[in-house]
C-alpha cells in the first residue's frame, strides 16, 4: 500500500475536508445532480482514505508501535517481548540481538524506567529494499535512582521475512546537540 494512502498526514485530511466542505456548499447552493455528485464523490474519497489509513498500518506506524512495545518490554522487564521486536539481523555498537538482552537486565539492575518517547513525524525516512526499511527519530528518557538520562534516538526498522517491521539498528545522540553521537552507558562493547 502506498504510504500516502496508508499514512496520510493531517494536512492531507484538512485539505480533503476543505474540498468536501466547499463541494457541500456549492451543492447546497445550486442543488443540481452534477454538483451533488461532485460532493458525494469528494466525500467518498475522504472516507476511503480514512478507511485505508485505519485498516492498513504504514511502515512508520509499525516502527512506532515497535518502539513503544520495546519501551514497554523494558519497563516490564520482559525479555521475550523485547526480543520479539528486534530483527535477527540486529547490529549496533558491536552488539547483536542476543547481546541486546542486556538492556532488559540493565533496567532490572538499576531499577530504570523509560518514559514513552515523543516521535518526530517530519523526520521519517523510507528506504526501498532489500529489505524495505524506515528510520524513525524520537527523544526518550530513562529514569532511575541516579537521575534521568535523556537521549535523542534514530532507530532503523526493516521488514523481516515474515513481513513484520523490526528494529535492525539504532543510534543514540545527545538530546540537545542532536548531531553528536552519545552511546548509552553500560550498553555496547
Amino acid at each position: 500500500m502506498p504510504v500516502f494512502l496508508s499514512d496520510p498526514t493531517s494536512t492531507t485530511y484538512l485539505v480533503l475536508a476543505a474540498v468536501v466542505i466547499v463541494a457541500a456548499a456549492v451543492a447546497a447552493r445550486w442543488q443540481d445532480r452534477k454538483r451533488v455528485g461532485v460532493f458525494v464523490g469528494c466525500l467518498v474519497i475522504l472516507g476511503l482514505i480514512g478507511l485505508i489509513d485505519w485498516t492498513c498500518a504504514s511502515p512508520r506506524e509499525e516502527a512506532v508501535a515497535g518502539v513503544k512495545s520495546i519501551v514497554e518490554a523494558v519497563n516490564q522487564r520482559d525479555a521475550d517481548k523485547f526480543a520479539a521486536n528486534v530483527s535477527d539481523s540486529f547490529s549496533a555498537y558491536g552488539m547483536k540481538k542476543p547481546d541486546l538482552q542486556r538492556a532488559v537486565e540493565l533496567a532490572r539492575r538499576f531499577d530504570a524506567r523509560i518514559t514513552p518517547p515523543k516521535f518526530d513525524r517530519e523526520r521519517v525516512e523510507y528506504r526501498d529494499g532489500p529489505p524495505p526499511a524506515v528510520d524513525v527519530v524520537f527523544d526518550a528518557w530513562a529514569e532511575g535512582p541516579g537521575g534521568t538520562v535523556p537521549k535523542h534516538v534514530k532507530a532503523t526498522f526493516v521488514r523481516d521475512p515474515d513481513g513484520k517491521y523490526r528494529m535492525r539498528t539504532f543510534t543514540t545522540y545527545n538530546v540537545v546537540q542532536k548531531q553528536v553521537e552519545e552511546p548509552i552507558p553500560g550498553l555496547g562493547r
